[in-house]
């Protein structure tokens, strides 16, 4: 009984050990593959650059990200110049309601609650309001 105990602790060991093995060796294997194409994106790059460089020329930038950042940033600073204005909350919520009616193409809209108000049109001397 004891060498069938012996022989099923030296399989138990030996699967372990390859398991253990093989999780190395595809670790390695992965760790390998990601330098490859590093390496490969890197020697893209140097090559392109390179040909420029000899050239006298540089990659060229895209202008359309400065200008969206800058876009971006003074949006964001207009509205927190915006909101924290010292006013109450009823007037900056007036003046959003304002600012959003003021748009151009806007229809008027309605919340529900009724016909919507409409400009009143002058009328002539003479004729009945």
């Amino acid at each position: 009984m004891s060498s069938v105990v012996d022989t099923a602790e030296r399989a138990t060991h030996q699967v372990k050990h390859t398991a253990a093995s093989t999780r190395a060796s595809l670790i390695e294997l992965g760790a390998q593959a990601l330098r490859f194409m590093n390496g490969i994106r890197a020697a893209e790059v140097r090559g392109v650059d390179s040909v420029l460089d000899h050239l006298g020329l540089q990659r060229r930038e895209s202008a359309l990200r400065p200008i969206l950042w800058f876009v971006a940033g003074a949006a964001t600073a207009g509205a927190i110049a915006f909101l924290l204005a010292p006013t109450q909350g009823k007037r900056i919520r007036e003046r959003i309601m304002k600012a959003f009616e003021d748009l151009p193409g806007k229809k008027a809209a309605t919340n529900g609650s009724g016909p919507v108000a409409t400009e009143k049109q002058p009328t002539a001397p003479g004729q009945p309001h």
